[in-house]
């Protein structure tokens, strides 16, 4: 459980920083972004938080 969680904390946290990135450099396309982003945001807090509470209680 702890490696599936990792990976999907890790795939998560390259998606958000690539819509960041996107948000930020791409112009006004992305600028209606942002919702979606805070939203993947907490989704990645949320794994991170799964992934430590599961890595300290082995």
């Amino acid at each position: 459980m702890t490696k599936i969680l990792a990976v999907v904390t890790f795939v998560l946290l390259i998606i958000t920083f690539g819509c960041g990135m996107m948000i930020r450099y791409g112009g006004e396309a992305f600028k209606d972004a942002v919702g979606g982003h805070m939203v993947l945001g907490i989704i990645t807090l949320i794994s991170m938080a799964g992934l430590l509470v599961t890595v300290f209680r082995q």
